[in-house]
């Protein structure tokens, strides 16, 4: 038993039960350090609040970590993991499956090979005819006019970049989201991207606002927002092949979403969603903005913000092809 698991067995038989701690650190084959992540990667233990808050930092990234949350910040974007920060003495620590499934591939994408290629990608507008998505009725808005407005931009924009683009539709047509899917599959796409817009209760309406992202949840993880593991949750999706590659595509879009747009960043979530579970390449699901938020769905209606949306999705896919073709180091 190594320094670090000796710890873990200490705190979890003698600290943890005169502390009443809440918190359980779980198996110690189950976790790592980050000290001990810190040493893989040349990063600096900088700690923020003793115990609680810990930077570990180089000169090309900053990764923020602070105990009993469900998500890091990599260079000011949010991430979420699976299972809460936890403490030992001396350290914090995650799950090895966070790092196998998050951090790794954000942190070293040269241990994952080979890289799939980039040249088709289908662009799915949310939504469509009988199902209209999330309604503004103050603006007079509709979620599938305003996914069908912004795919069109994108796939402008990255027909320009000299990418093969196809919509699952092109006009107001319902379409079922496994459908959605397994045309994307039928079209041997090497990306899939869905274009989504948020909506929240008129009571939270002037709360919640922002962008956020999701892949797809790999396998004996529960989705974000839930605590504990389903049958579902232990079953191996199609799309799970794909893990490495949706941890790599979901920071770049969201971390161009939020800083190209000045929107609050809601993170980089994980959902197991129809439309991602059985694909054949790597997904994303983005959701560019509520439009039950007065200041934000006004912006929603503008030409110039979705133009802004449409880039900054252009933008992160361009990272994250320029991360396959020159793995992050």
């Amino acid at each position: 038993m190594n320094r670090v698991g000796l710890l873990i067995l200490i705190f979890q038989l003698i600290v943890a039960p005169l502390l009443g701690s809440p918190v359980r650190v779980g198996r110690i084959s189950d976790n790592l350090s980050l000290n001990d992540l810190a040493r893989r990667f040349n990063l600096k233990v900088i700690w923020l609040e003793k115990d609680k808050k810990v930077l570990l930092k180089n000169a090309q990234n900053s990764l923020s970590f602070e105990v009993n949350k469900r998500d890091f910040e990599l260079n000011d974007t949010t991430v979420y993991l699976g299972k809460p920060v936890c403490h030992i003495p001396g350290s914090l620590v995650i799950s090895k499956k966070d790092f196998e499934k998050t951090i790794k591939p954000l942190l070293s994408l040269d241990s994952f090979t080979p890289p799939p290629k980039l040249h088709r990608i289908v662009i799915d507008p949310g939504h469509g005819g009988k199902d209209v998505g999330a309604i503004s009725k103050q603006l007079r808005m509709y979620e599938k006019d305003l996914t069908l407005d912004i795919a069109r931009r994108l796939k402008k924009l990255l027909e320009e970049k000299g990418y093969n683009v196809l919509m699952t539709r092109n006009f107001d047509k319902n379409i079922d989201c496994e459908d959605r899917c397994k045309w994307a599959n039928q079209e041997k796409a090497d990306l899939l991207v869905s274009i989504h817009i948020n909506s929240v209760s008129q009571s939270l309406s002037r709360e919640i606002q922002g962008v956020e992202s999701y892949i797809l949840t790999p396998e004996s993880q529960p989705s974000t927002g839930f605590k504990t593991l389903t049958l579902a949750d232990k079953i191996k999706n199609i799309g799970n092949a794909y893990d490495t590659w949706n941890a790599v595509l979901g920071y770049d879009v969201q971390n161009s979403l939020h800083k190209r747009t000045n929107a609050q960043d809601r993170g980089l979530k994980r959902m197991r969603l129809r439309v991602l579970k059985d694909l054949r390449c790597p997904g994303i699901l983005v959701e560019c903005g509520f439009m039950s938020h007065p200041v934000e769905g006004r912006l929603l209606m503008s030409p110039d913000y979705k133009q802004k949306l449409a880039d900054a999705i252009s933008q992160g896919i361009s990272a994250y092809h320029r991360h396959l073709a020159r793995p992050i180091r």
